[in-house]
């Protein structure tokens, strides 16, 4: 089993992105993405960058062509900052050769440009944009403020929208193209984006922190990273900084993978994931599970000292701990007090659940 069917395997995601550069794509990339696709029950999220109704022409019967389960297919121009009108109207007319899909436009840089250059997009069944934290500070405090406002952000794509579904595509840490690069080219190099946090217990906690905020806006998708490597949400030991061509025997189960696999188990049982609060979103980041019978709770603390931790408003009683990060049962000094407490080591990940 390659390292990419081992990782889908592993968390059954609700899509795998598939970028397709019409200007440069083989036949060859889409037949292995479309078995990987296939063998995994996957859905591939299309997106597909395209200077000009021509090239638009000549991708879709490689498209249509695909034997694979497909998610939606959104549209972006590699030299402009959102979808031009008249490249979606082309791809709208070829749509019906692909068959029943959501079409998304949009930009594929962040909301800013979105907001500064609207169109109506008729042809778009979502608006699609994306997510960083790094574009103004990398330090750890302003990566987990930024990520409290991630659902008021998507709220305000979705006026621009007219309402319409938003999709978010991808969220990273650092910035993969730069809309304002005077030089260079928007792209930045795949060896500047890595951050070594991802890997982390603070990677883990940022994605708790910022589902808690997308569970208030809720929208219709999210792709969150690259699925294994330096950029991914598994990491792969011994690879150099965007090092794609590695083996299945260096995948390495980071505290990521650990939350991303515990959510996505509990989404296909039907689970809802909703904003629990934290005061203090900086030391402590939560994210509520409720299920139809059972309740859950994940507490991440990303800092190298232990923090005490009052439980307060849950939904039932606490009936058990697990530890997602590291492997050591953390302790409950107080669980039989009306206001339980929680010992959280260091870098650590618990999960409290209970019956509702």
């Amino acid at each position: 089993m390659d390292r990419l069917t081992h990782c889908l395997a592993l968390l059954q995601p609700d899509h795998l992105r598939l970028d397709v550069h019409a200007a440069s794509v083989q036949a060859d990339y889409l037949r292995a993405a479309a078995h990987l696709a296939k063998r995994t029950a996957t859905p591939l999220l299309i997106a597909l960058y395209a200077t000009d109704p021509a090239q638009v022409q000549e991708v879709v019967p490689l498209l249509t062509a695909l034997d694979a389960p497909l998610k939606a297919l959104m549209l972006h121009h590699p030299a402009e900052k959102v979808t031009p009108p008249a490249l979606l109207a082309a791809l709208g007319d070829e749509l019906h050769r692909i068959g029943p899909l959501p079409l998304a436009a949009g930009t594929d840089f962040f909301f800013a440009e979105l907001n500064r250059d609207p169109h109506p997009w008729p042809q778009a069944d979502w608006i699609v944009f994306t997510m960083t934290p790094g574009v103004h500070a990398l330090d750890d405090r302003s990566l987990l403020l930024n990520a409290t406002i991630q659902g008021q952000v998507v709220e305000s794509a979705r006026a621009v929208a007219g309402g319409r579904p938003i999709l978010v595509s991808p969220i990273t840490l650092r910035m993969r193209r730069n809309p304002n690069a005077t030089t260079g080219g928007w792209d930045i190099p795949r060896e500047e984006q890595v951050d070594r946090r991802l890997h982390a217990v603070f990677g883990a906690a940022w994605l708790l922190q910022s589902l808690a905020s997308l569970a208030t806006a809720q929208p219709v998708a999210v792709t969150y990273f690259e699925l294994a490597g330096s950029l991914g949400i598994f990491a792969e030991h011994g690879s150099a900084p965007g090092d794609r061509q590695n083996s299945e025997e260096t995948l390495s189960f980071t505290p990521l993978a650990s939350v991303m696999h515990r959510l996505l188990r509990t989404a296909r049982n039907g689970a809802r994931w909703f904003r629990a609060r934290s005061t203090n979103p900086v030391q402590i980041q939560t994210l509520g599970i409720l299920l139809q019978e059972r309740w859950e709770l994940l507490i991440a603390n990303p800092w190298p000292s232990p923090q005490v931790v009052e439980i307060t408003h849950l939904p039932g009683t606490i009936e058990g701990i697990d530890a997602l990060h590291p492997l050591a049962s953390p302790s409950m000094p107080a669980l039989s007090q009306a206001v339980p407490l929680l010992a959280l080591p260091p870098n650590a990940v618990v999960v409290l659940w209970g019956r509702r």
